[in-house]
This record gives C-alpha cells, structure tokens and sequence, in this order.
C-alpha cells in the first residue's frame, strides 16, 4: 500500500506541460450613449498558446417585455 501511494505521489509531482483548450475568461460591459443606443464591448482572456480568438461575437439583449434582440 505504502509503495502505491509513494508511486502515485510520484506521478502526480512530476512536470507535465498541460494546454488550455478553452478560454480563461471574459468580460461584457454596456455603456448608454443615447436614447436606446449602447455601446457594447467584449474583452476576451485566453493563453497565447491555447485556443484561438473567436473572430467575432453574438450578443442577445432582452428587455424587460421579452423583447428580444440579436447583434
């Protein structure tokens, strides 16, 4: 038992590169412009050696009457 757990340890310290395959994070924030106009901007996190960019973004807004809308 004490050979498995050692042999166990053993794996578990030893260095291994590991690659993202998603992305670490993100941040939407909306700023009012005029009216019924916002501005909308994507930050997106990610390893530069992980997964690509998306080239863009959908973004779906509901008001408060379930209107929806998509951009």
């Amino acid at each position: 038992m004490k050979k498995q757990l050692l042999i166990l340890l053993l794996l578990l310290s030893s260095s291994i590169n590991l690659f993202a395959s998603h992305a670490m994070g993100g941040q939407i924030t909306a700023q009012h412009v005029n009216g019924l106009e916002y501005m909308i901007t994507v930050k997106f996190y990610r390893d530069m050696n992980g997964v690509q960019a998306p080239i863009s973004f959908t973004v779906t807004v509901t008001d408060a009457n379930s209107l929806t809308s998509t951009f």
